[in-house]
């Protein structure tokens, strides 16, 4: 019987473009959707968009971050 798991190296690193991060959260949007938010920080040179929501459930944040 043969594997078809794939190897990953734990002594890889992960790189990370963090020449802007960007935090979008609920409380601080200025009446914004937080997807448009998030779009317009992106589309504005974001390499990184953080979603920080402390009012929704998990659930709903989940919904929220893939929308």
């Amino acid at each position: 019987m043969t594997s078809s798991m794939t190897f990953v190296d734990p002594e890889a690193k992960l790189t990370v473009d963090l020449r802007l991060y960007a935090i979008v959260d609920p409380e601080t949007a200025g009446g914004h959707a937080l997807p448009d938010l998030a779009r317009r920080v992106a589309a504005g040179g974001a390499t990184l968009v953080q979603l920080r929501d402390k009012i929704h459930d998990t659930a709903a944040m989940v919904v929220l971050a893939r929308a």
